[in-house]
C-alpha cells in the first residue's frame, strides 16, 4: 500500500493499492513490452468535495489542451514557466528518449514512442523546461515512482497520437 499523490490546482495524498497489473507485449521492434496496472483508491486524507473539485480542474485542463492542440497551438501546462503558444503538430512524428544511467541521462531520438525501462519518452516537440522538471523528478525518485512517471508518460503520448 502507498500514497498516491494527485496534483492538480492543489495537493492531495490518497491510499491506493495495486489491484492488478497486465504486461502487453508490443509489435516487433518497439520496446519489449509496456505494463497497465490498475490501482484502487483506499481512503483520502481530504473529504470526498475536495477530491471531486481537483478532478473536475484535471478535466477542464484536458479540455483546454484539446482545444489548443485543434487550433494548432501549445498549451502550456505549468504556466508557472511562461512563455507563449507556439505552433504543434496534432500527431507527432518523433520522440525524444531520455535514458538514466550511472547518474547520467542519455537522449536519442526515436519513431518508437514506447517507455525505455530506464528513463522515459516524450513527444520531440515538448519543452525543454518541462523535460527538465522530468529529468529532475526522475533522478531523485524511487523505482516505483519512476514507474509512474514513465506511465503518465505513456499516456500523453497515447493522447497526442489519438488525435
Amino acid at each position: 500500500m502507498r500514497t498516491l499523490e494527485i496534483r492538480g490546482s492543489r495537493r492531495i495524498g490518497v491510499r491506493a493499492s495495486v489491484r492488478h497489473s497486465e504486461l502487453c507485449r508490443l509489435a516487433q521492434g518497439s520496446s519489449p513490452a509496456i505494463s497497465r496496472s490498475g490501482v484502487a483508491l483506499l481512503a483520502a486524507e481530504v473529504c470526498e468535495a475536495e477530491i471531486s473539485s481537483v478532478l473536475i480542474d484535471e478535466v477542464k485542463e484536458q479540455i483546454a489542451q484539446w482545444e489548443a492542440n485543434l487550433s494548432g497551438t501549445q498549451r502550456d501546462v505549468l504556466p508557472s514557466l511562461g512563455g507563449s503558444p507556439s505552433p504543434r503538430s496534432a500527431i507527432p512524428v518523433a520522440y525524444l528518449w531520455y535514458r538514466y544511467a550511472n547518474g547520467t541521462w542519455t537522449r536519442s531520438r526515436s519513431r518508437d514512442p514506447n517507455q525505455p525501462n530506464d528513463g522515459f519518452a516524450v513527444c520531440d516537440d515538448e519543452s525543454p523546461e518541462q523535460i527538465e522538471l522530468l529529468c529532475a523528478a526522475y533522478a531523485r525518485y524511487s523505482e516505483e515512482d519512476r514507474y509512474m512517471l514513465r506511465l503518465m508518460a505513456h499516456v500523453a503520448i497515447a493522447e497526442r497520437r489519438r488525435t
